[in-house]
């Protein structure tokens, strides 16, 4: 199943208005309507290609715990990570990106201005991610990160 929000860069929002094709290799390609005038063929034209101003996001098969679905390299969650020694949490705050090489979704939570972070694998099991809370998106809200 691919699903996916998609946020607009030129008009700053996240659209549902959007026409699309997969295609066999996954990859996403947005189709526009555009008018076409004086060249005899006036009328309306399909048009299919990659978007400059229009991204997806996945859906990363989780909500949160009022419901809202989380999506990778977009949702901004805080949660709550427990570590199984000594049973100690700490909460934090991040999103989540795909790693294709250990084909699971990672925590990545920001650390300060220089930009390092730390990863968290969600499917380990020396640890474990409860409790997550979308509270806004890297598109709408990188100042979150800071």
């Amino acid at each position: 199943m691919n699903e996916f929000i998609v946020y607009d860069s030129v008009k700053k929002e996240f659209v549902d208005d959007v026409s699309y094709l997969i295609d066999k290799q996954g990859d996403l390609f947005f189709a526009d309507f555009e008018t076409t005038t004086g060249s005899g063929l006036d009328g309306v034209c399909f048009v299919m290609g990659a978007s400059e101003t229009k991204k997806a996001f996945s859906y990363i098969g989780k909500k949160d715990i009022d419901g809202n679905k989380i999506y990778a390299d977009c949702s901004i969650v805080e949660l709550r990570i427990t570590f199984d020694v000594g049973n100690t949490y700490e909460t934090m705050m991040g999103y989540f990106r795909y790693n294709e090489l250990a084909l699971c979704y990672e925590f990545i939570e920001p650390l300060g201005d220089n930009f390092s972070r730390r990863k968290w694998n969600y499917s380990r099991y020396d640890y474990k991610i409860a409790d997550l809370k979308t509270i806004g998106t890297l598109q709408e809200n990188p100042e979150l990160l800071k």
